[in-house]
């Protein structure tokens, strides 16, 4: 194992700086080499702060990990892949011709950078797509309350969730597996750990809608739900392209694109080839979170990259049946361009339930590295116990008081 030092933050900033410089400055006009350059700059400053870093909290160091290698495929996106200036404008405007963003001032295309770093949903642009939820129309005082009381709310379920972790016996560290004391507290660890994950991202977001509009730097309708509703996940792949977060949606399929038909040479419009972006985009996806994982265990564990993995291969099997039963007429060859009609209701049950199921067999890939690097458990935080004992002892003083 490399030797760790302390997580130099100015030096994480610093990779952040150079990212939206790039985007603010290239243009067309600008060269292979230069791009090259600043991508492998970022590229070593990255690698630098998930192999020979920590931050000494392991929770941190795994959110920290897949946060900078997420950064670096934004920047092969924006840096190598994309002619940023003329291929990405704002939704209400027509493509611009090649050259044009020299008529752009300086301090144009820097808003302009900042608003892409900060809006990776692509709101408001012309990758913004088409599944996220509706903007709110709430006005603004009515819309920074809503967000605050569900910053409370999603803290208050992060706080049970934790508790529920850290009681839970398969995930302190007496196994090596969450599947290892029986189908109970696999389903209980698996649920929590999903909570946390979703509480935490939905509180973050909420609390960072709250202040942009309460400050007047962005509108309500710019701050969309950060996940879709859950009544959409009746497969793998609705839950993963309308429920979950499509905060990685537009670097992941840049790549993607770029990979199938850049690297591989698949050709257009046969049956392989979207059989191979699919697969791809979840391969990429794997390797992105792998930097959180080498982060928090110091070495590669390769759960995360397996479980990514498994996504693609439960997409295509849905697809394989969803063909042969004709329940939604998708087709990884030529998909409809006109959105399926939604299926009957005992097949939307059966999909609930088949997607729970997945989720239920798969998600211990990820949760096992936590216990490996002692993520969970009572030297963690309040466990049921701690939780009743406290609750007791409030009790007494309490009635001992009146």
């Amino acid at each position: 194992m490399p030797e760790r030092h302390p997580f130099p933050w100015g030096l994480h900033a610093l990779a952040q700086c150079l990212l939206v410089l790039s985007i603010t400055v290239f243009s067309s006009k600008t060269s292979i080499w230069t791009r090259w350059s600043m991508f492998l700059l970022i590229a070593g400053i990255s690698c630098y702060l998930v192999c020979y870093t920590t931050t000494g909290d392991v929770t941190v160091d795994q959110g920290l990990g897949t946060a900078i290698l997420i950064q670096l495929m934004v920047a092969a996106d924006y840096i190598l892949i994309t002619d940023i200036q003329r291929d990405i404008y704002p939704k209400d405007q027509s493509q611009r011709v090649k050259g044009a963003e020299a008529d752009i001032s300086l301090m144009k295309r820097f808003r302009r950078a900042l608003s892409l770093y900060t809006t990776p949903r692509g709101i408001g642009w012309s990758f913004e797509p088409r599944t996220l939820p509706k903007p709110s129309t709430k006005p603004r005082f009515a819309f920074v309350s809503s967000r605050i009381a569900r910053a409370l709310a999603g803290m208050l379920i992060r706080t049970f969730a934790s508790v529920m972790v850290n009681s839970n016996p398969a995930m302190s560290g007496n196994t090596l597996s969450a599947r290892d004391m029986g189908w109970f507290y696999h389903t209980a660890g698996v649920f929590a750990f999903a909570l946390n994950a979703v509480a935490q991202i939905n509180t973050v977001h909420c609390v960072l809608a709250a202040f942009c509009v309460g400050v007047g730097i962005s509108g309500p309708q710019e701050w969309l739900n950060v996940f879709g509703s859950p009544f959409d996940a009746y497969t793998v792949q609705r839950f993963w392209g309308r429920t979950w977060h499509q905060l990685l949606r537009r670097p992941l399929k840049s790549c993607t694109i770029f990979v199938v038909t850049k690297i591989l040479h698949c050709p257009t419009g046969n049956p392989y080839t979207a059989f191979v972006s699919l697969n791809t985009v979840f391969l990429i996806s794997g390797l992105v979170h792998v930097g959180g994982e080498y982060m928090m265990l110091g070495r590669l564990g390769l759960g995360t990259f397996r479980f990514f993995l498994l996504q693609g291969l439960a997409v295509s099997v849905e697809t394989i049946v969803s063909n042969v039963l004709t329940l939604s007429g998708s087709s990884l060859a030529s998909p409809r361009k006109a959105p399926p009609p939604t299926p009957k209701l005992w097949v939307r049950i059966v999909g609930y339930v088949w997607v729970l199921l997945w989720f239920w067999w798969c998600l211990p890939f990820m949760v096992d590295l936590g216990i490996l690097a002692g993520t969970y458990g009572p030297h963690r935080g309040l466990t049921f116990e701690r939780l009743s004992k406290l609750t007791v002892n409030a009790y007494h003083r309490l009635a001992m008081d009146v």
